[in-house]
């Protein structure tokens, strides 16, 4: 049975989504909180949740396999390990925790797989920030993504996945000091 609800006066059917529409950070955090508790299948696929892209338009993230999931926790581990070694104090989230990648003036909300937050960056963060998508966007200092690539890294498969990770991750626009005086930095690993 579908869910239907309004937000902000515009009707939601989440079982007819539009990916043609553009829906407002409101309708997007509506749309993803709903999923919690919602089974949702788009082309026979389970959708976890959503990113959003900087035309406001939705982009399905399905079920990942056992595998590449065991892969962001060893990688997740080993930062908080690190962190925690180092008396860094940072933040560390997995694929569950999203950003606000402003990229051109547009909010894109982005899930790393594994990110980190620096401890001056999240003590300056407002309740607002932390438990939305609303407020100043912020974005980790480090990241990673992890995709199947292959062996050869001159495959079509590593240059779409190096290219997507390059314009909506480390982006200009994120590429400045991130308030501390750290730049982002990022990896992309190959589950290969």
């Amino acid at each position: 049975m579908a869910k239907t609800s309004k937000v902000y006066n515009q009707e939601i059917d989440l079982d007819n989504l539009n990916f043609e529409r553009s829906y407002t950070l409101e309708e997007f955090e509506y749309i993803n909180s709903q999923l919690k508790n919602f089974t949702l299948e788009i082309n026979r696929y389970p959708v976890n949740f959503f990113e959003l892209d900087e035309n406001g338009k939705l982009i399905f993230i399905t079920e990942t396999p056992c595998m590449r999931e065991a892969v962001v926790a060893e990688i997740a581990a080993q930062l908080r390990n690190w962190n925690i070694q180092t008396a860094q104090g940072g933040v560390i989230t997995t694929s569950q925790g999203g950003f606000d990648f402003t990229i051109n003036h547009s909010t894109v909300i982005r899930v790393p797989d594994v990110a980190f937050v620096s401890q001056n960056t999240f003590l300056r963060l407002t309740d607002e920030q932390c438990w939305s998508f609303q407020g100043a966007p912020f974005t980790p200092i480090f990241l990673v993504k992890i995709s199947d690539i292959g062996e050869d890294i001159y495959n079509s498969k590593f240059r779409e996945a190096d290219k997507r990770f390059k314009e909506e991750f480390i982006t200009l626009s994120t590429r400045v000091p991130n308030g501390s005086g750290q730049v982002i930095s990022g990896y992309l690993f190959d589950l290969t």
